[in-house]
């Protein structure tokens, strides 16, 4: 079984001063460490969790389902902020004195890339903005490998296939294969595969901003309105074909956002509510399709002549606009 392990060193509520202290003996005059909140203009209250963090190699054939929606990256893979520093937990209130104003932030796993992040101000019984960011990672695997090189976003081709390379040698060697194949065919076209082969990268990162305003111009009346964005970029696991076979599997770009706004109004009264709500949604998509080489290339035996004409290239469309 594959060890997984993680030394945490916890530094806990650092600014747990924000609390008040304890209860206890003080001697009248005598001051304690809380006491510089009593200069603020504002009540302050909250609380941080942070420290070190050691994640130990897991081995050559690492588990990407251990990671598959969370940040850990290994130390060992260099690096330091994110790496070895982390912040657990942020949690910072202030209150003006006469309690009819507040501001909020804090957030989770502030130095990764499942982070999550907020802030809330406003009046009280009056006026109230929410702000919320959320990441959340999807790796899919560590050790992905393709023939293809991206050489623009949704644009895969082979390397030298069109003249002296690999990827001729590639074609060449699959051109040659006969029905059955025979042995050293296979092991041509393995060691030109093998010779192409470099690593991927297979996930995406998913990154939401939510805004949220509320606004009570009157007791009886409340208007609202919000709006998010989603956006996704990272590379996931998509199938081609050629006509009458020839499958090839490759890691498609993705980047996508998807946008959403809301406006809202209500009254009410003690007999009576009235409501309405507007909801707006788009996508957007800049790859616009995804096109990848025939590993092939041409001739007979890979069906691009007749009467079995498959074509050089494949291409597929992405989801549209």
């Amino acid at each position: 079984m594959r060890r997984h392990g993680t030394l945490l060193i916890g530094l806990a509520t650092l600014l747990g001063v924000l609390l008040l202290a304890a209860p206890g003996v003080v001697v009248a005059g005598e001051s304690t460490w809380t006491d510089w909140k009593k200069n603020l203009p504002f009540d302050l209250t909250g609380e941080i969790e942070a420290g070190g963090q050691i994640v130990q190699p897991r081995g050559s054939d690492p588990s990407a389902t251990f990671d598959e929606y969370r940040d850990l990256p290994r130390t060992d893979e260099g690096g330091w902020w994110g790496h070895l520093f982390q912040v657990p937990l942020l949690r910072l209130r202030g209150e003006d004195r006469a309690r009819t104003q507040y501001l909020e932030i804090g957030g989770v796993n502030l130095t990764r890339m499942d982070a999550n992040y907020y802030l809330n101000a406003g009046l009280y019984n009056y006026l109230r903005f929410n702000f919320e960011f959320d990441r959340i990672p999807h790796v899919v695997s560590h050790t992905a490998q393709t023939i293809y090189d991206e050489v623009s976003p949704g644009i895969f081709r082979i390397p030298g296939g069109t003249a002296a390379g690999p990827g001729l040698t590639l074609a060449t060697a699959l051109q040659a294969v006969a029905n059955p194949p025979t042995a050293a065919q296979r092991t041509d076209v393995v060691n030109a595969v093998n010779a192409l082969l470099h690593p991927t990268e297979l996930g995406f990162q998913s990154d939401t901003a939510r805004f949220g305003l509320t606004w009570l111009p009157l007791p009886e009346l409340e208007l609202s309105a919000g709006y998010s964005i989603t956006a996704r970029d990272g590379h996931v696991p998509v199938g081609g074909a050629f006509t009458r076979g020839n499958p090839v599997e490759f890691a498609g770009t993705r980047d996508e956002r998807f946008h959403e706004a809301k406006f809202g109004a209500e009254y009410a009264q003690d007999w009576y509510q009235f409501r309405v709500n507007y909801a707006f949604s788009a996508f957007e998509n800049d790859i616009s399709k995804w096109e990848w080489d025939n590993p092939c290339g041409g001739g007979s035996n890979c069906g691009t002549t007749a009467p079995n004409v498959q074509g050089t290239i494949g291409r597929r469309s992405t989801y549209p606009d």
